[in-house]
């Protein structure tokens, strides 16, 4: 269940990739979540022994590299979205800043899974996600050359976080058990909770276009249209009285 959304998305990217815009927003989200887990990462890996350190912020540096690659790729394909038109080049770095902030309040993986074992749960669960739908994306999609050759190199990452990950959460488990099972099921229910909201968020971006439509189509162009017929039958009203008025011209008053 917890892979459903990236394999429908992978199944479902041909419609997004054919269109330059909500492909250049889908890169703006890849980018953003990218910098996202950078900044997370980082935060974990502060607080590890040495040698996890090290495998941490390699990875951090790679989500870092990927936000750069997808933010690239997203101009590529459409310069228009999602740009900062006052700072284009975003030199002043108030996209990063933005990001940083987000990943600093108490909703995020860092502060709501503290523990070793818990956060490297999620990292191998997200990770696995992330290589599941960049896979079926790629097979999805042959004919976007970009893809085709960006994909695998990007997958070179995600596997390797992968495998990582699932180390540091296998050892962890074998040092105990039965709390690593408990904070399993906190994982679970933390992805799961995301999914919901990312799910809400999408009903009400449907909703609110089904909406817009029944609301034009449906009532104000009728309304519209009532209106318009209206006006036309009493303008026609107002020609016929004209019409009979003139014929009282000054020619009618001379005989009297």
């Amino acid at each position: 269940m917890i892979y459903v959304r990236e394999l429908l998305a992978g199944l479902l990217s041909p419609f997004v990739v054919g269109s330059r815009p909500r492909f250049a927003r889908q890169l703006q989200k890849f980018a953003h979540t990218e910098l996202y887990t950078h900044y997370d990462i980082a935060a974990v890996a502060a607080r590890q022994a040495p040698d996890v350190r090290a495998e941490m912020e390699r990875h951090a540096n790679d989500e870092l590299r990927h936000y750069g690659i997808f933010r690239e790729w997203s101009s590529r394909v459409s310069p228009y979205i999602g740009a900062n038109y006052g700072d284009p080049a975003d030199t002043t770095g108030f996209d990063r800043a933005s990001v940083r902030m987000q990943a600093e309040l108490e909703a995020a993986p860092s502060r709501r899974l503290p523990e070793l074992g818990d956060y490297m749960t999620y990292i191998f669960l997200s990770e696995s996600r992330a290589v599941l739908q960049f896979t079926v994306t790629r097979w999805m999609n042959p004919w976007n050359r970009r893809a085709w050759k960006q994909i695998p190199l990007l997958l070179q990452d995600e596997t390797r976080h992968v495998s990582y990950s699932f180390g540091h959460a296998w050892r962890e488990f074998l040092r105990a058990p039965w709390q690593r099972f408990k904070g399993g099921l906190r994982v679970m229910g933390y992805i799961l909770r995301q999914d919901v909201i990312d799910l809400l968020k999408l009903v009400q971006v449907v909703g609110s276009g089904v909406m817009g439509f029944v609301l034009y189509y449906g009532i104000v162009t009728p309304y519209g249209l009532v209106l318009r017929l209206f006006g036309a039958g009493r303008r026609a009203r107002i020609r016929s009285w004209t019409s009979e008025t003139q014929a009282l011209d000054e020619s009618f008053w001379k005989e009297f």
